[in-house]
């Protein structure tokens, strides 16, 4: 029993330290509804990365302007201890049920010099996708999951943990990448669904994946978020669509 206690106040303890940060992130800044804290000095640019951000989402339909809380940590090791009682995969942030919006910059830094030894085909793999690791479309991305537990209600959006995964994912990546494929004349999603059926027994493509599902629903499926989220729109299902449209056009 007190093991049992100990351990639940240590949960408890985690989890108000990710939705009250302030203590650990000194510096502070905000602008219209976002609200920065970090744990060096703010860039004198965000604001015009921020405009930028708030375009694309307003575009998506499911952006109001309430309050948004982001996190930049800078420090490893401050960013190892979150990971750890946020219980997330260690990457390049998250999204904490709080609402608040974590973002790790030194590892984001690190993720994408490694993207700049990638060639050909591991390219095209990571075009359109958070594992392309800009700052701006990950910011996008974790937003996006909060706009999503917004649209469903946190508490339908917690007791589904979340949604399915590939769902949660796949509505985020949509929505970052959505007004920069329609913006490029020569994107293909053909020719994009004919690189993951290459390659998906060889790599991890998650993000990849759960894009293009979501896509072939929205887009050629024409369902609505709504639709989408309903439990009888699975994975197998939607990918053995995705199949069939492939080899029928």
């Amino acid at each position: 029993m007190f093991l049992f206690t100990v351990c639940a106040l240590i949960t408890t303890f985690s989890q108000l330290l990710l939705a009250y940060p302030g203590l650990l992130f000194k510096k502070k800044a905000s602008y219209k509804n976002f609200y920065i804290l970090s744990d060096k000095v703010i860039e004198q640019n965000l604001q015009k990365r921020l405009d930028s951000i708030a375009f694309i989402l307003e575009e998506t339909g499911f952006y109001k302007e309430d309050k948004i809380k982001i996190i930049f940590c800078h420090n490893n090791r401050l960013a190892g201890l979150l990971n750890i009682i946020s219980l997330s995969p260690t990457g390049a942030g998250f999204h904490h049920f709080s609402g608040n919006i974590y973002l790790f910059n030194t590892r984001i830094k690190a993720f994408r010099a490694e993207n700049a030894k990638v060639m050909g085909d591991d390219r095209k793999l990571i075009e359109y996708t958070y594992q392309r690791f800009e700052l701006d479309d990950i910011l996008t991305h974790e937003i996006l999951h909060q706009l999503h537990s917004d649209s469903m209600g946190l508490w339908e959006y917690k007791r589904k943990l979340p949604p399915p995964h590939w769902k949660a994912e796949g509505f985020a990546e949509y929505y970052t990448y959505i007004r920069e494929k329609r913006k490029n004349e020569n994107y293909d999603f053909r020719k994009r669904v004919a690189l993951y059926l290459r390659y998906k027994d060889q790599f991890p493509l998650f993000y990849y994946k759960s894009q293009l599902l979501y896509e072939i629903l929205a887009e050629y499926q024409t369902l609505s978020f709504n639709e989408i989220m309903r439990d009888e729109i699975t994975e197998e299902k939607t990918i053995s669509k995705l199949t069939q449209w492939y080899n029928e056009n």
